[in-house]
C-alpha cells in the first residue's frame, strides 16, 4: 500500500492539525450530529446501511495509518518521537487497546510495510478485507511461518506465499468467513503442509509432562500438564463424576435428574448404584472425587519425575475439607458448600 501522507501533512512539530486532519474531524462531527435523537422507528434498514459504511472508512484510516507507523519502527523514529521501542507498545498506550489486538495490528502493519503479504494486501485494496479479518491473516501467517518443519520446507518466503494465498482467497470465495474461521484455517493449513508437527508435539509435550500439588489453607491446588490427549482424558475423568446421583427429602426417588436436566429422572439411586434415600453428593465433592480417582490412575499408570515444564494441558482443581466431607444441597441438587474444583485442559 502507498504511503501519501506526505502530500498534505503538515511535519512541523507542535503544530495544529493540518487541511486532511481538520477535514476529517469535521467530517466526523458531522456524522455525529445525524445520530442524534435515536433512530426513528421504521428507519433501521437505512441507519445500518450508513453505519456499516462509516465503519468501512474507519477500517480505511486504520490501514493507511498501519503503514507509516511501521515504518517509523523500522527506522528508529518510533522510539524517539513516540516513547516505544515497539509498534505493539505503541498501540498499547496511544491507541488504548489491548496487547493481543495490538500484536495482530503490529504484525499486519509490519506485513503491508515490508509487502511480505501481496495477496492480502491486494484484498484490502480491492476492500474484501476488514482490520480484524486482515490481522487475522497476517497474525496467523506469522505464526505458522514460525512452527514450520525447516527440514521440509526451507524456503521461509514459498511457504509464507502459500498460506497468504490460501487465506486471502478463502475471504474472496467466502465473504462470510470470520476471523475465528481464520484462524482456524491458518492452523489448519500449517498442519496441511507438516503432517509430521502434531504428532511431534505431542511427542514433545509427552517427555516434559509433569504435575504439582501446592496446599494452603482453604485446601490445595493440583496442577498438571503435559499433550492434549492426557487433557482430554482427565476432563473426561472429571466429567464421569458430574452427574448428580443419591436422592434428597425434597427429591425422594432421583427425581433431581430430571429437574436438573428434564430428563427422566434416572440417577445413581435407580442403577441400583446408590443405595435410595442417600443424600445428593454436592457437586463440589463429585469433582473432588474425581480428581482422586483421576490422579490415583495416572499415579498407578504412568511413572515420570518430570517437575516443571511449560504447560500445554493444565488441569487445575480447588478443593477444600469442608466440600470433600459433603456439603448440603439446593433445589437443583447442585452443591453450596465451599469446596470446588474446576478443569482446564
Amino acid at each position: 500500500m502507498e504511503n501519501n501522507t506526505a502530500d498534505t501533512a503538515n511535519t512541523g512539530p507542535g503544530t495544529a492539525p493540518d487541511p486532511a486532519v481538520a477535514a476529517l474531524v469535521a467530517a466526523v462531527q458531522a456524522f455525529i450530529t445525524t445520530l442524534a435523537g435515536g433512530v426513528p422507528f421504521g428507519t433501521a434498514e437505512t441507519a445500518l446501511e450508513r453505519i456499516k459504511a462509516v465503519r468501512e472508512q474507519m477500517d480505511q484510516l486504520t490501514f493507511a495509518m498501519l503503514v507509516p507507523l511501521a515504518q517509523m519502527e523500522a527506522s528508529g523514529e518510533l522510539l524517539e518521537a513516540g516513547g516505544q521501542k515497539s509498534l505493539k507498545a505503541y498501540l498499547t498506550h496511544a491507541w488504548g487497546i489491548g496487547s493481543n489486538e495490538a500484536k495482530r495490528l503490529m504484525e499486519l502493519a509490519q506485513s503491508l510495510h515490508e509487502q511480505t503479504l501481496p495477496e492480502t494486501a491486494a484484498a484490502i485494496g480491492d476492500g474484501a478485507l476488514t482490520v480484524g479479518e486482515a490481522a487475522a491473516i497476517a497474525s496467523g501467517v506469522k505464526r505458522q511461518v514460525e512452527q514450520r518443519d525447516v527440514g521440509e520446507d526451507p524456503d521461509e518466503e514459498l511457504y509464507r506465499a502459500k498460506l497468504d494465498h490460501g487465506l486471502a482467497n478463502l475471504k474472496r470465495v467466502k465473504p462470510a468467513t470470520s476471523v475465528q474461521t481464520l484462524d482456524r484455517t491458518a492452523h489448519a493449513l500449517g498442519l496441511t503442509y507438516n503432517p509430521n508437527r502434531a504428532e511431534k508435539n505431542e511427542e514433545a509435550a509427552f517427555a516434559e509432562r509433569g504435575a504439582r500439588l501446592q496446599t494452603s489453607f482453604a485446601g490445595f491446588t493440583f496442577q498438571a500438564w503435559g499433550p492434549a490427549s492426557d487433557g482430554e482424558r482427565l476432563k473426561a475423568a472429571l466429567a464421569s463424576f458430574t452427574a448428580p446421583y443419591g436422592t434428597t427429602e425434597k427429591t425422594p426417588g432421583g427425581a433431581e435428574g430430571a429437574a436438573a436436566s428434564g430428563g427422566t429422572g434416572t440417577t445413581g439411586a435407580d442403577l441400583g448404584l446408590i443405595p435410595a434415600g442417600e443424600s445428593v453428593t454436592s457437586r463440589y465433592a463429585r469433582t473432588y472425587d474425581a480428581l482422586i480417582s483421576a490422579a490415583g490412575f495416572a499415579h498407578g499408570h504412568h511413572g515420570h519425575t518430570t517437575t516443571d515444564t511449560n504447560a500445554n494441558a493444565n488441569a487445575n482443581a480447588n478443593a477444600n475439607a469442608g466440600g470433600a466431607a459433603g456439603d448440603t444441597t439446593n433445589d437443583n441438587g447442585t452443591g453450596t458448600g465451599t469446596a470446588g474444583a474446576a478443569a482446564d485442559a
